[in-house]
């Protein structure tokens, strides 16, 4: 778990060890008095197999006033080609 500016700083370090992101595309949209919703689809090519992968993903964004407050994001098992 990466918590504040700090652990998201780390967050972005981390995943950019394990792939290079070529494609994200969001698919669908679903906003509430809660937040967004976001249904979507990362490319991206695998550092360590040099294999093209992709994922499903979901993202549960909240905001506070103009800067978001909590962001949770979950993914399938990649699919690498």
């Amino acid at each position: 778990m990466y918590n504040g500016t700090q652990g998201f700083m780390e967050f972005l370090g981390d995943i950019s060890t394990k792939g290079q992101p070529t494609l994200v595309t969001a698919k669908e949209f679903y906003e509430s008095e809660e937040g967004v919703t976001v249904n979507g689809e990362v490319q991206f090519t695998d550092l360590i197999t040099n294999k093209n992968c992709k994922v499903n993903f979901i993202q549960l964004w909240k905001f506070s006033g103009d800067k978001v407050s909590f962001l949770k994001e979950d993914h399938d098992n990649r699919v690498c080609n």
